[in-house]
């Protein structure tokens, strides 16, 4: 799980400026917390639309990022926006993944395997993997019933170093400016209400 900390210095003064003349802060807080969520959320929802590297079936992993992107708790003093989907860590930060229950990774190497464990791969296609040990690496492949060759399916590997996704979040500029317009939004309603109940 992320939580959203927005804390540039720029961002700190022209919210606690906005802070200073609201009643209510945390209806400000709320606000711009809430604009952070829908901004994050629209990235997500763009990210989904890119199709896998691989080709074939989607996961569709952005999408699940998107649902997990929540509101947190709000107070008087600040707002948190939470990213609960605890395979995003991976994407922001990157590092290495280490097989768990089973002694390698299978990393897909054909749009076919995408997403698809061994087991899964040979019930939905019918096709028998076998295990290859060459100088490259531990792989299964398979041979279609009409071919003589057989053709690579997975990379077997104990663990793999992942670099950071640079595009996993948006700029922070953009959404300061997002939380910042939010905030300022509400402030110009609570104005507009206070000064109709003077009227």
């Amino acid at each position: 799980m992320i939580q959203v900390q927005m804390n540039s210095a720029a961002l700190q003064v022209s919210l606690g400026e906005i802070l200073a003349q609201a009643r209510r802060p945390r209806a400000m807080l709320y606000a711009a917390a809430g604009a952070v969520r829908k901004y994050l959320q629209a990235h997500f929802k763009d990210r989904d639309r890119t199709p896998n590297k691989l080709g074939g079936e989607r996961t569709h992993f952005w999408l699940d990022v998107y649902r997990s992107t929540q509101l947190g708790e709000v107070t008087d003093s600040y707002s948190t926006v939470v990213i609960g989907d605890t395979r995003f860590t991976q994407k922001v930060y990157g590092g290495r993944i280490t097989a768990k229950n089973v002694r390698n990774l299978s990393i897909p190497l054909v749009p076919e395997a995408h997403g698809r464990r061994p087991a899964v791969f040979e019930q939905e296609t019918g096709l028998k993997l076998f295990l290859i040990k060459s100088r490259g690496g531990i792989f299964l492949a398979t041979r279609a019933a009409e071919s003589k060759f057989l053709e690579v399916v997975y990379l077997l590997r104990p663990f793999v170093d992942q670099d950071a996704d640079p595009d996993a979040l948006p700029p922070w500029e953009d959404v300061e400016q997002a939380a910042l317009a939010a905030a300022e939004a509400q402030l110009q309603t609570e104005i507009q209400r206070a000064q109709s109940h003077r009227n």
